[in-house]
């Protein structure tokens, strides 16, 4: 039930029956978001495979990101856009940056963050070899979520209410759960970066690849986190969003240096 609640809320992909989606539970099913990063990693490698039998090469990376968005029906980029207004807004008091933070309406920093963040990820895809597609998405996604998932755990909520009832159901175990299935993740992409055809793209040692950007995810979920804490009090539910997408986005340029030739 566990991995139904974090489907259910971290993606739009039907359930046969929609679980229940109270704060405590879904901070307990948290343990699960790595899980759900390789199901949307694989979502997308699939969509890569069919976009890429039907249109040309530059048309892929494109299909690809929008596919994304859709698959987790915006919520992170939301979180983005309204993160990047309410942290780097300047002469702002903690309380005013919150309020920012629940305005519907999206500045300037909004803007020119989720047109970075967009236009990084698709220049990513496009630039690295259609071998290393699959590898990257499984990736990208996995090590995203897991870096949400630390956020959660480390950084407390700013204020009373949803977000802290939430981030009450995440602790130890969630944490120590979630990085085990990571782990799990993380060495089977290493073999698999040692396989052909991967060997003909990737540079240098696949575990250290796969190994490097699980450490990459975790230095964006911490600065990421600290800066919300200097300037809300805290890591609110946009703050995690804004992780998630900072992590893939760079995760994805990451292994398009790696591959390039």
């Amino acid at each position: 039930m566990g991995l139904l609640r974090a489907i259910h809320f971290l993606t739009i992909l039907p359930l046969p029956v929609a679980p229940p989606a109270d704060a405590g539970a879904l901070g307990r099913a948290s343990a699960y978001f790595p899980l759900v990063g390789l199901l949307l990693g694989i979502l997308l490698a699939l969509a890569a495979g069919a976009a890429g039998a039907l249109l040309p090469p530059l048309l892929v990376a494109p299909v690809v990101v929008v596919a994304g968005a859709v698959l987790t029906g915006g919520l992170h980029l939301d979180g983005l856009a309204d993160s990047a207004d309410g942290l780097l807004s300047p002469g702002r008091t903690p309380a005013e940056r919150r309020a920012i933070l629940k305005d519907s309406a999206v500045g300037t920093f909004g803007v020119v963050a989720l047109v970075a963040v967009l236009l990084l990820k698709t220049l990513a895809v496009a630039s690295m070899p259609v071998a290393a597609h699959g590898w990257a998405f499984v990736a990208a996604a996995t090590y995203a979520r897991w870096a949400m998932l630390g956020t959660l755990a480390l950084f407390p909520a700013p204020h009373a209410g949803l977000g802290q009832t939430f981030r009450a159901g995440v602790g130890a175990p969630q944490l120590v759960g979630g990085s085990l299935a990571t782990l799990a993740i993380a060495l089977a992409l290493g073999w698999w970066a040692g396989e052909p055809p991967l060997t003909r793209a990737f540079v240098g040692a696949g575990a250290l690849l796969a190994f490097g950007l699980w450490a990459l995810a975790a230095a964006v979920g911490g600065l990421l986190g600290l800066l919300a804490l200097r300037r809300l009090g805290g890591a609110t539910g946009d703050v995690h969003g804004a992780v998630c997408e900072c992590s893939e986005a760079l995760g994805l340029v990451a292994v398009a240096a790696a591959t390039w030739r």
